[in-house]
C-alpha cells in the first residue's frame, strides 16, 4: 500500500483542501492511505471518514507541544498542546498512538531541533517534501539509523498538487504496525518552492477572513 503520511486539510490555518478534494486527487495519484495531521485538531479527519469509504484513512494530529512540534498518528482525540515533549509522547502512548518526529532539523519550522534526543519516537520523517534545504532532511535519517530508530517519510500537503509527493510503502493493510516494527520503504519528490509562498498567502487571507473555508 502507498501511503501519504502528513496531511493537512483547511481545518489548518495552512492549508486550504476539502477533505473531497484529498480523497479525488489521492486516488488520481495512485495514493492507497493517507494520514490527516492537522495542526492541533481533528476536524480535518472527522469530516473526511464522511467522504472516503474506500480510501484508508489514518488518524492523525500535529500537536504544537512547547518545544516544537510532534505528529500523532493512530489517536482518536485531540492531544492538548504547549506541553512538554515528554508529557506529549506519554499521552500519545496512552492513547495507543504512535509517536511521528516531523522535519525534525528544519529551521524554518516549529521543529524539535537537538531536543530529538529527548524523544521516544516511533518514527521519524527522514524525508519531508517541503524541506527547503536538503540538509535538514539527511540529518533527519542520519539520525534516524544512529538511534535505530524507524524512518518515514510525508508530503506535509497544504495543497492538491502536493498530495502524494512523499510517504511510505507497505506489504499489508496494517499500517499501525508496518510503522512500529520498520517494515516500510520510502518514496519521495520535492515540492515545488511555489508552495512556500501560496502558504504564506494562504495564512495572510485565513487570518483576515478566518470563516473563508
Amino acid at each position: 500500500m502507498k501511503i501519504d503520511l502528513h496531511i493537512h486539510t483547511r481545518h489548518s490555518i495552512c492549508s486550504n483542501l476539502d477533505p473531497k478534494e484529498i480523497v479525488r486527487y489521492a486516488k488520481a495519484k495512485g495514493i492507497d492511505g493517507i494520514a490527516i495531521t492537522d495542526h492541533d485538531s481533528m476536524n480535518g479527519f472527522d469530516e473526511l471518514q464522511e467522504t472516503a469509504p474506500d480510501l484508508l484513512t489514518i488518524p492523525g494530529v500535529e500537536i504544537t507541544t512547547a518545544s516544537g512540534e510532534l505528529i500523532a498518528l493512530f489517536v482518536r482525540e485531540t492531544i492538548k498542546s504547549g506541553l512538554s515533549l515528554r508529557e506529549t509522547t506519554g499521552r500519545i502512548h496512552e492513547l495507543g498512538g504512535l509517536v511521528i518526529v516531523p522535519h525534525p532539523f528544519d529551521r524554518y519550522r516549529k521543529s524539535v531541533g537537538d531536543r530529538i534526543s529527548e524523544i521516544t519516537a516511533d518514527a521519524i520523517e527522514v524525508y519531508n517534501s517541503r524541506n527547503i534545504y536538503k540538509k535538514a532532511n539527511q540529518m533527519a535519517l542520519e539520525f534516524a539509523k544512529e538511534k535505530g530508530i524507524v524512518a518515514v517519510a510525508g508530503s506535509d500537503t497544504h495543497f492538491k498538487e502536493e498530495i502524494g509527493m512523499a510517504g511510505i510503502i507497505t506489504e499489508t493493510d496494517n499500517v499501525f504496525e508496518c510503522i512500529r516494527t520498520g517494515r516500510v520503504k520510502l518514496f519521495h519528490k520535492c515540492s515545488s518552492k511555489i508552495v512556500h509562498l501560496k502558504t504564506i498567502i494562504n495564512r495572510m487571507k485565513r487570518k483576515m477572513f478566518p470563516n473563508m473555508y
